[in-house]
């Protein structure tokens, strides 16, 4: 950004010196200097605008404001151009520096509705996949339509729990144990899924969804095509130490060769960007014949 505030300021002074021979005397000392200030405040923001505005003041100053080589000001119209000079290029600088920062954020925001918009398809992708799971576990062993029905009930209701759990985005620091039982309520119901309670552990506010959404993911590709759909076993499970907190997604006895072993999709990209990259965090989701292991480590909160 400052790079860019360097080049505007020396091509206005470029651009002044044929304009000060063609026009057959010095023109305004901050002539060419009022573009360059838009220019770089665009390129590089408010603060590299108001530095091209410093520097233009500066390099005007010594240069073209009599007597040359001086700091000196002689006289009132010096004084009067020079202020006038700093406050409307500064108001320039604020204002194109203003546009290019609500570009960015408009372009940010419609990126991130795209995302939403994938996230939000995918998701319902996986409900109506769960949805007919439940139901068709429920039908195993039931008698009569009554039975089925009040097997499903409480197979929806607990998904209900966890869809809950999936929309709140503005949670604080949330206990561990607690996100964990929500998020894989729907599953937990599977005898072969299991959850080993570690020691009492917060999850930070931000973490909370992505760490949701994961688990959520996991539980879903089990239940779908891995371990769950093949009488295989899934253990979740945490531990802390001063510095961090790790929680593991071990599953076995999967299918092998089913779409569980492939590494791309949207899903497993969830799963791989549940912390967004923070700094402390880290992911290692392996994915082998019949086997899925997830490693989640974040900071442990102070």
């Amino acid at each position: 950004a400052f790079v860019s505030a360097i080049l505007a300021v020396g091509i206005g002074v470029l651009v002044r010196l044929p304009l000060d021979a063609w026009a057959g005397e010095p023109l305004p000392p901050y002539i060419t200097f009022s573009p360059a200030i838009v220019i770089a405040a665009f390129v590089g923001g408010i603060r590299a605008g108001l530095f091209t505005c410093a520097l233009s003041i500066l390099i005007a100053w010594r240069f073209w404001i009599q007597p040359h080589a001086s700091w000196e000001i002689t006289t009132t119209r010096d004084a009067l151009s020079i202020g006038v000079y700093v406050l409307t290029g500064s108001l320039m600088a604020i204002v194109s520096g203003g546009a290019r920062q609500f570009l960015e954020r408009l372009a940010s925001n419609e990126a991130e509705r795209a995302l939403a918009t994938q996230e939000t398809v995918h998701r319902i992708k996986n409900l109506v996949a769960i949805v007919q799971a439940l139901s068709h576990r429920a039908a195993k062993g039931s008698e009569t339509v009554a039975e089925y029905r009040e097997r499903l009930d409480n197979k929806l209701a607990a998904l209900s729990i966890a869809q809950d759990m999936l929309v709140r985005r503005d949670w604080h620091d949330a206990p561990l144990d607690q996100l964990v039982s929500t998020a894989l309520a729907p599953f937990l119901i599977h005898s072969k899924m299991r959850v080993e309670a570690g020691p009492l552990a917060v999850l930070p506010r931000q973490y909370v969804s992505g760490l949701t959404m994961a688990l959520y993911e996991l539980a879903t590709n089990a239940l779908k095509y891995g371990a769950l759909s093949a009488d295989g076993d899934v253990t979740v499970s945490w531990s802390c130490d001063s510095t961090h907190c790790v929680l593991l997604w071990m599953e076995t006895g999967g299918r092998p060769g089913t779409p569980s072993g492939n590494g791309g999709g949207f899903g497993h990209k969830l799963i791989r960007a549940a912390f967004g990259g923070a700094e402390g965090t880290s992911i290692e989701y392996e994915l082998r014949a019949g086997e899925v292991t997830c490693r989640f480590s974040w900071p442990a909160p102070t």
